[in-house]
């Protein structure tokens, strides 16, 4: 039995249309210059562009072999590392801001269906998100959710910058389904990320559900689903 549904945030519920992605990145980086050169840092735009794409690279690798998060204030110490300058802490909380919010300025769009499902079933059962955040903090994803109309439908709200683990950490799955207070084995979790998503609800003992638009089949998958709109018939049949 189904007793809760949890939901990845990035290209589940939400994802970036056309270039926004690429805007963001270029207000991300020109904004931070501004901010360092504020604070007496003399280098050039590339240095930035190259520190933040350095960290990015090592996110994801910590993130795979440790299962851990590696969160925006440890990759912002990580580029200013690379960029060989200490700011004073006013300069450095105004290079967070401006690593850490231009989701804010360029924020990704809901995908079809999925404000609509989100609503529906957290009428009917407890919902929780589970996203691993990448630059963007759960305290910024939270104003996504808020403008979008939904923030208050989930009961809980887990950010692995927060908890400090990653999907396909079971550690993650197993926090959110406590939170919620059901058994691992009565949530079903879905995601468009195979690994972290399906198998990593699957190998904790969740229900996964792929969402995947070229549609196909995964054994290990409680359900395939093409568009959030199918996730009701999913739910039901559960």
């Amino acid at each position: 039995m189904i007793k809760a549904v949890t939901f990845d945030f990035w290209s589940t519920l939400f994802d970036d249309i056309g270039d926004v992605g690429h805007r963001r990145q270029e207000w991300r980086v020109a904004t931070m210059q501004q901010a360092l050169a504020k604070g007496g840092w003399q280098g050039e735009l590339e240095q930035v562009i190259a520190a933040v794409g350095e960290a990015e690279g090592q996110c994801t690798t910590i993130r795979h072999l440790g299962g851990v998060d590696f969160t925006p204030e440890e990759q912002l110490t990580a580029i200013l590392n690379m960029l060989e300058f200490n700011p004073s802490p006013v300069v450095r909380d105004e290079v967070f801001e401006a690593y850490t919010t231009a989701v804010d300025h360029f924020p990704p769009d809901p995908l079809p269906g999925a404000i609509s499902v989100v609503k529906e079933i957290s009428r009917e059962l407890p919902i929780a998100l589970i996203s691993n955040t990448g630059i963007t903090p759960g305290s910024v994803l939270r104003r996504v959710l808020a403008k979008a109309g939904i923030l208050e439908c989930f009961k809980v709200l887990t950010f692995s910058n927060e908890v400090n683990m990653v999907k396909p950490n079971p550690g993650i799955f197993l926090h959110t389904a406590h939170q919620l207070g059901v058994d691992i084995s009565e949530t079903l979790h879905v995601g468009d990320n195979f690994r972290a998503d399906v198998l990593g609800a699957v190998g904790v003992g969740a229900k996964g559900v792929w969402l995947n638009p070229q549609g196909g089949s995964a054994p290990e998958a409680y359900a395939v689903i093409k568009a959030m709109a199918e996730l009701r018939d999913v739910v039901l049949r559960g």
